[in-house]
């Protein structure tokens, strides 16, 4: 030891880091400790590394600890961290008294000996742990974390919990699921099950064709949700007593119900964050009426949707960054839903239900099969789990089949991997095209949705907005007023002199302008320019997510939308955007003006 401190020390020959060295805790495992520890056996912890300060390890239960240095020589923290196998602190790093007599561990020997098998192992990753769930395995397969146990290879392997596997995440130990409630991994439901399951779902009375089609798919992500790179959110709406509650519990079956989930009916956005704590599970969300709760959850969701979002960044109260990852099944329900921003409309499915029948016979049959697939709940989860790999290649199908009827990329994620969930917990084989393309159309699924882009909003909330002609009291909105002045000009010689007022006075003072294409003088009128910078347009979109000049970026995305300028608008010398009249006028409309 004093040879290795002697060659580290540059203060020339009086060395008073040697003087102390027979004080100095500091251990060399290779000289000091290596028969006692060799006796010892292997450290019952097992050291991941370090990070700003703080040492991570894995206890003997298999559960995530992390330390800071000065826990680590505390009899106590060690103590804690050893669990039951304490009695290795004493047998590896023993104290002795001046008689050598054993008087117990020696704590800051210890401490520092697991601080140096940290720094052996590098810089740790807190972000790279995940809880219970069903997770991607680097060899194309799935990892089942029951929480005390962990099946590799979908089923093939069982390792115990705590480990951290060649994908190099860490799967700590955590409270296990019951034994009745795990996959059935030996004895999966078969096909004929399956369609029992796909008949229950007929009783609920779904408003569109394609209802029972995207639940029974979202019972199937449920399964897997850890494992998807996309994961589209259900929001059940209807009244109260069309069903929500007892869908619900048929989607949640095959995870053990809802009891076993993760549900609340008044949680808000941070709770469900802490709630999951690393694992993939489905989130259940009742009484989600349009409000801020609603509104935030509908975010969370979002952030929930891909794989490769990051999650939900925080700083804690020492300044630490904090990354919440966000894995999970979403399904809200509510009598009515906030109304979704366009990301939002490409990454829910909204299902609509309407009364239930109250037939005695209907309600009989209807409880008897929730009864049966109760009890098949956990072999479900395992035909979805020993699916996996059929499930990949049904979604490749039905992506070429969504693409070539004109979805988009983000409609295409929004409904592949359900209807790929679906098929594969129908079938034991992989779908073809031409059916794929039929059960499309089946659904009425084929043409894709058309919802307003964030460009489309912006211009509906800009030609609703209310103006003041300054005549009578009239206060059109800004496209009630363009469409007048576009027949005043056009085909009434009476009220021409009134249309050019309200073009050359009124919409300028508004930040807008009338104008053609060409940049000729005059009409006919074929494109409106929206000022960049206007006090008065600023006050039409304030308190809306286009304030502050945030409007030129959306319109500058509609189709045929030109950046020009500058140019005055009512003593505003300001660049601007240049959109054709085509996107806010009837055909009939639009025919120009003189």
């Amino acid at each position: 030891m004093n040879r290795k401190l002697n060659a580290a020390n540059e203060n020339g020959p009086e060395n008073h880091i040697d003087d102390a060295d027979n004080a100095t805790p500091f251990v060399d495992p290779d000289t000091d400790n290596a028969a006692m520890m060799a006796d010892a056996g292997p450290c019952p912890v097992q050291p991941l590394g370090h990070n700003d300060g703080r040492y991570y390890f894995v206890t003997p239960s298999g559960q995530l600890r992390d330390l800071a240095a000065k826990s680590l020589g505390n009899r106590q923290e060690v103590t804690s961290l050893m669990e039951k196998q304490a009695r290795w602190c004493v047998r590896a790093f023993p104290k002795l008294n001046k008689e050598s007599e054993v008087v117990g561990p020696d704590i800051a020997r210890i401490g520092e000996w697991l601080m140096m098998q940290c720094a052996d192992k590098g810089i740790f990753s807190p972000d790279k742990v995940r809880g219970l769930g069903v997770w991607k395995d680097i060899r194309g397969g799935l990892i089942v974390h029951s929480g005390d146990k962990l099946m590799l290879s979908s089923g093939a392997k069982a390792v115990d919990a705590g480990q951290k596997l060649d994908d190099g995440w860490v799967y700590p130990a955590q409270p296990p699921l019951p034994p009745a409630l795990r996959p059935a991994l030996l004895e999966p439901a078969k096909a004929d099950e399956m369609r029992v399951v796909h008949e229950h779902l007929q009783s609920w009375n779904f408003l569109t064709r394609s209802g029972p089609a995207i639940c029974l798919g979202v019972m199937g992500l449920i399964c897997i949700c850890g494992a998807l790179d996309r994961r589209p959110t259900l929001w059940l709406i209807g009244d109260a007593g069309v069903g929500k509650t007892e869908l619900l519990t048929l989607l949640t079956q095959p995870v053990g119900g809802l009891e076993h989930t993760l549900r609340s009916s008044d949680a808000s956005a941070a709770f469900v964050r802490a709630a999951l704590k690393g694992a993939a599970r489905p989130v259940f969300l009742d009484e989600m009426e349009p409000g801020p709760r609603a509104s935030a959850a509908m975010e969370l969701a979002r952030l929930g949707f891909s794989s490769d979002q990051a999650g939900v960044g925080r700083a804690s109260a020492d300044q630490k960054a904090i990354l919440q990852r966000i894995v999970a099944q979403f399904i809200f329900g509510s009598i009515l839903h906030p109304e979704p921003k366009p990301q939002d409309q490409s990454r829910i499915h909204f299902v609509e239900l309407a009364p239930l029948s109250a037939d005695a016979a209907a309600v009989e049959a209807f409880t008897a099969r929730s009864r049966l697939i109760r009890d098949i709940g956990p072999r479900i989860w395992a035909r979805m789990i020993l699916g996996y790999g059929r499930f990949l290649e049904n979604m490749l199908v039905y992506q070429g089949v969504l693409a070539q009827s004109n979805y988009s990329r983000r409609l295409t994620d929004k409904f592949a991997p359900v209807l790929a969930a679906r098929e594969t917990l129908l079938h034991d084989t992989v779908i073809d095209a031409a059916t794929a393309a039929d059960q499309i159309s089946d659904w009425g699924l084929e043409k894709p949705e058309s919802n307003d882009t964030e460009a489309d909003e912006c211009l509906n909330h800009l030609l609703s907005c209310q103006v003041d002609t300054w005549r009578g009291g009239d206060r059109p909105t800004i496209g009630q007023l363009i469409a007048k002045v576009i027949e005043d000009m056009g085909s009434n010689a009476d009220l021409y002199d009134e249309g050019k007022r309200m073009a050359d006075q009124i919409l300028p003072a508004y930040g807008l302008r009338l104008a053609r294409a060409d940049g000729r003088p005059g009409g006919p009128f074929d494109v409106l320019q929206v000022a960049n910078k206007h006090t008065t347009l600023v006050k039409l979109f304030r308190d809306t997510r286009w304030q502050s000049g945030v409007h030129r970026q959306a319109l500058s995305r509609l189709e045929g939308a030109v950046v020009g300028g500058p140019r005055r608008f009512a003593g505003s010398n300001t660049r601007y955007v240049q959109l054709p009249l085509d996107l806010m006028l009837d055909q009939d409309q639009s025919g120009g003006s003189a």
